[in-house]
């Protein structure tokens, strides 16, 4: 059985294969990874085959690996389901790099394995040319993406097995395909509505969100069809409503005027006075109790739904909330990899990303671009005489600041540790010194207070222009940091312009 359910992702259909490539692609951005490659497990030939491959810079690697269902069993006894691979120091190694052409070998490699049905059934392989390029977050990054895979897996398997039982299934695979490629919740509700229309004649359709797994209130998320006095973003108590009880309950309610149900409203309590609609059923998003939110159908004629459609629309609405945590793991994912997770702003890599995409438009349009290299003076007297927390507090506090005095379309992240870089697009050097002498002065006068305890700090900025300062990416970077010493040499709280000649880091204080 574990043979022929492995067998079934050989064969791979068109849907499956547009959700692969966007998910692989979206792995190769995200990680910054060279390749990632897809293998599923063949048991007639007892071998992983290359199903799938993305690629920055394709590398020559072997289509299948031969006999290596060892893979899955060892990272079964490890209990991991992704493990990075460094040349000859791990137990995979040997398996894995002895499958790779040797013509030109990775100097790093990720493995994360795929399951259907919690079996092993294939694997993605993540490689890069540099050494140790992987780090614990890739690994987190490579599970995330393994995960979204084997539910792509487990969801396409079943629809394929249930597809053409009944007419019921045939609705709900054509739904679910549409759901899986929306890339907002507008794009759900407007599949949700168009099948809703064809089918219920209903003259309004709305999701609300629960706003915590306990809490006791809701908000209205997205609405298809005329608001009518109900707004996007409208928060209203759970209580003893129509989408109140769905929610509570994790069951589908019906409202009829000729038999109203002990509820006080709708939406919220009183609106059932000058409710522009005839009826009501709200579908709840998962099917137990304190549901993650609901999606309520409206119709402004009388209208009669049967079970069947009760039925339809009940699966339509877990469905919604499948596709909804989806869309929610993808934006985390997105979110955790891009950024810094204490200050919020770009992390180090994303912020290297987004200053070679700048450098590169400003070379081709010859247009101007500055930027600010920021660094908090004696910090870690911070953190010896207040401790980390106190730290993290002055570090939050301070990428707050610095994004508030910058232009709403300037790029501001955390180079690393108490470092901050803010990229100026359209804009000279002269001109940002004062943006700079402002950031500067509202830090000073800042008071960084936190359980009673006030903290008053100082910080050094450098400003390099390109590409008078620097016609690269590391060369602008190095230019502004130099500018950056060149004012803690002075004693800090300044600004500095870079001239040739600066360094970085000699005989500073920090």
């Amino acid at each position: 059985m574990i043979r022929e359910q492995r067998d079934m992702l050989v064969d791979l259909n068109a849907l499956f294969v547009n959700q692969l490539t966007l998910l692989m692609k979206s792995a190769v951005s995200i990680s910054g990874c060279d390749n990632v490659y897809y293998y599923t497990w063949h048991s007639d030939k007892k071998e992983y085959s290359l199903q799938k491959a993305e690629s920055v810079k394709p590398l020559n690697v072997a289509s299948r690996f031969t006999a290596t269902d060892e893979i899955a069993k060892t990272l079964a006894a490890l209990g991991q389901n992704a493990v990075v691979l460094p040349p000859a120091s791990h137990v995979l190694t040997s398996v894995i790099y002895a499958e790779v052409s040797p013509e030109e070998q990775p100097k790093s490699l990720l493995f994360s394995a795929i399951f259907f049905n919690n079996i092993p059934i294939g694997f993605l392989l993540f490689d890069h040319s540099k050494p140790d390029f992987f780090a614990a977050s890739d690994l987190e990054q490579a599970t995330t993406v393994s995960e979204l895979l084997s539910a792509q897996i487990n969801s396409f398997q079943y629809l394929d097995l249930f597809r053409e039982r009944c007419d019921l299934y045939s609705i709900m695979l054509e739904v679910n395909t549409n759901l899986t490629v929306a890339v907002s919740k507008e794009d759900f509700l407007t599949e949700i509505g168009r099948i809703a229309k064809y089918f219920l004649k209903c003259d309004r359709a709305v999701i609300a969100l629960r706003q915590d797994t306990f809490g006791t209130r809701y908000i209205v998320d997205a609405i298809d069809g005329d608001p009518d006095g109900l707004e996007i973003g409208a928060d209203f108590p759970i209580e003893r409503t129509l989408v109140g009880r769905a929610i509570e309950k994790g069951r589908i309610q019906l409202y009829k005027p000729e038999s109203p149900p002990p509820i006080y409203g709708i939406y919220k309590p009183g609106d059932l006075d000058d409710y522009p609609f005839n009826s009501a059923v709200a579908f709840p998003l998962t099917n137990e109790p304190n549901s993650s939110g609901v999606l309520v159908l409206e119709f402004s004629e009388s209208h009669e739904i049967v079970d069947a459609d009760i039925k339809l629309f009940g699966m339509i609405g877990l469905n919604l909330g499948a596709a909804l945590n989806r869309l929610n793991m993808y934006e985390a994912m997105k979110e955790n990899a891009t950024t810094d997770a204490l200050t919020h702003l770009f992390n180090s890599r994303s912020l290297h990303e987004r200053l070679t995409e700048e450098v590169a438009r400003a070379r081709r349009y010859q247009s101007a671009l500055t930027i600010l290299f920021l660094d908090l003076d004696k910090f870690k007297a911070v953190n010896d005489t207040y401790g980390h927390l106190m730290g993290d507090f002055v570090l939050r506090d301070t990428a707050r600041i610095i994004k508030e005095n910058v232009r709403t379309g300037d790029i501001v992240g955390r180079y690393g540790g108490e470092e901050f870089v803010v990229i100026l697009i359209n804009a000279v050097a002269d001109d940002v010194i004062k943006t700079a002498e402002r950031i500067r002065d509202r830090i000073a006068e800042y008071q960084f207070e936190m359980d009673g305890q006030v903290v008053h700090v100082k910080i050094s900025i450098g400003v390099a222009q390109f590409p008078r300062d620097g016609d690269t990416e590391d060369t602008l970077i190095q230019s502004a940091d130099a500018a950056m010493y060149a004012t803690k040499r002075k004693g800090g709280n300044d600004v500095t312009l870079y001239q040739p000649g600066m360094h970085p880091k000699y005989n500073s204080q920090s």
